[in-house]
């Protein structure tokens, strides 16, 4: 159940990247697993920050301040992981 919340989740961070960040739809295909910064998408880290205002607009979520480093952007699945690992704890606070 969790890997199809994932894949959820990743999508709509390729979303986000393309629609908000202007990444380039061909610069996501036939990446499984891209890193965010770097060599991998690209963003540096005004768009890293950018993404993450995105990222917790869209989900619902909040990063704590120190949540914000280089190791949330590593790949994009880390960032997807940490974004599923928030939302049950959104829905136990709206319970």
């Amino acid at each position: 159940m969790s890997v199809a919340r994932n894949l959820t989740v990743e999508e709509r961070i390729r979303e986000l990247l393309v629609s908000r960040l202007q990444v380039a739809p061909e610069t996501l295909q036939g990446q499984d697993d891209p890193p965010l910064l770097g060599q991998g998408i690209g963003l540096d880290s005004v768009e890293a920050m950018v993404l993450a205002t995105e990222v917790e607009a869209a989900f619902g979520i909040r990063f704590e301040d120190e949540e914000i480093n280089s190791d949330l952007f590593q790949t994009l699945s880390a960032l997807a992981n940490r974004v599923a690992a928030k939302q049950p704890l959104i829905e136990a606070q709206k319970s």
